[in-house]
């Protein structure tokens, strides 16, 4: 502890207490570097006009966004990662009766979460896979790699859920890796079956 470091001794639920902790895990951080990051972003959180806007239109901090095609769900996420302040990209994929799997993305902009968990973007085809693959390419292009964390082990399916209940059950029971590559969760894609 440095000279300029002051200990300080706060109780806290159990529950949160297991969510830092799975997030400094996640992160590969300590849990006190956990924490201090997250007061440390408490206090200075971007006033960008995205996360501005988004405060007035009055989004829920949670949403879900609703899958229609693969067009137009490719491009809200192409639009929302090239026009808004992105802190974190989870993706992840579940099993799927008709697709074999389909992609699982939870984008973190500031306080803000959305989850996108449609049957638009799956592997049931290689023209899919490439569409798949075609995203990753996006993400490194727009310079989010750094945000990018990967889990290629089947996550569940909570499209029953609540937002608030699905992202929960992505953050607190999943565990993400900022150093998979994208290509280790495609090909992990082709492996899913029910």
């Amino acid at each position: 502890m440095a000279i300029e470091d002051q200990r300080i001794s706060i109780e806290i639920p159990l529950k949160l207490a297991n969510r830092l902790l799975a997030a400094a895990d996640r992160n590969g951080q300590s849990r006190n570097a956990c924490i201090a990051h997250r007061l440390e972003q408490s206090f200075f959180q971007s006033l960008s006009f995205s996360n501005v806007l988004i405060d007035c239109l009055g989004f829920p901090r949670s949403l879900r966004i609703q899958c229609s095609t693969v067009e137009t769900d490719l491009r809200r996420l192409f639009l929302m990662l090239g026009n808004i302040s992105i802190s974190n990209i989870f993706v992840a994929a579940r099993r799927d009766v008709r697709y074999g799997s389909v992609l699982v993305l939870l984008i973190q902009s500031q306080a803000n979460l959305f989850l996108m968990d449609g049957t638009c973007l799956n592997a049931s085809t290689d023209d899919d896979r490439s569409l798949i693959v075609d995203l990753f390419v996006y993400i490194e292009r727009q310079g989010l790699n750094a945000c990018l964390a990967i889990c290629t082990d089947p996550v569940p399916d909570t499209r029953q859920l609540t937002a608030e209940e699905a992202i929960d059950c992505h953050l607190s029971a999943i565990e993400f890796d900022r150093y998979i590559p994208p290509s280790a969760l495609v090909n992990a894609m082709n492996t899913y079956s029910y």
